[in-house]
């Protein structure tokens, strides 16, 4: 488990502090060197989180995610892709299917061979099972971001989100609508997406309106 102290300066982005008490404690849990690396993506110390990163004693896909938004908003691009290309060579077989597109995205690769690639294996990883609303966001929000339009995967968004569209917050429905947007997509989805906002802003509205009767 997280020590609650270390947890507390990672969630108060004290990357300092936390930094110090996990060197000075011995944690094996990734968990425990994934939330200092958070810490420091906050605060764009990006050199510190591949300091981390390289002694991590199993890092995982949330490592290599914390390290590279830590160089997407540092401006290392370049490093960030280095990254990439070691956690594909080393963490294959662990990783999920929402993580490549993410990372392609944030990180501006164009390569078209590369990014079909790894649309059509989150477009297979979806079909089986429901998963959590952030997760889809995020993928539509990079496939947009990456132009990799199709019908299938708008599809296949459309059938993830629309009928448990009630699940989605606000930022994950904008989401969303924007990588929907972006896939060049006039169907249901947008569509859904716009009623659901609609009914949200006037149950909203409604429930700022004061009771005449008190």
């Amino acid at each position: 488990a997280l020590p609650i102290s270390l947890s507390a300066c990672a969630r108060g982005h004290n990357w300092n502090l936390a930094i110090a008490m996990l060197l000075d404690m011995p944690c094996t849990d990734s968990a425990c060197w994934n939330a200092v690396m958070s810490a420091c993506e906050e605060n764009g110390q990006w050199q510190m989180a591949l300091a981390l990163l390289q002694q991590t004693p199993e890092p995982d896909e949330v490592s290599f995610t914390a390290a590279i938004a830590t160089c997407e908003k540092s401006g290392q691009l370049n490093v960030g892709k280095a990254l990439l290309h070691q956690f594909t060579q080393r963490c294959t077989g662990y990783r999920t299917a929402f993580f490549l597109p993410w990372a392609l995205a944030v990180l501006g690769v164009n390569e078209p061979t590369v990014i079909h690639g790894a649309v059509v294996e989150a477009m297979q990883a979806i079909a089986p099972r429901q998963h959590p609303p952030r997760k889809i966001a995020t993928l539509a929000w990079a496939c947009g971001r990456l132009g990799a339009s199709n019908s299938r995967l708008l599809a296949t968004l459309s059938d993830e989100v629309v009928p448990r569209i009630n699940k989605f917050d606000v930022e994950e429905l904008l989401l969303t609508a924007w990588g929907a947007s972006a896939m060049d997509s006039q169907g249901r989805l947008l569509a859904s997406i716009q009623d659901e906002l609609l009914q949200r802003l006037k149950e909203l509205n409604a429930a700022d309106v004061p009771d005449r009767k008190s």
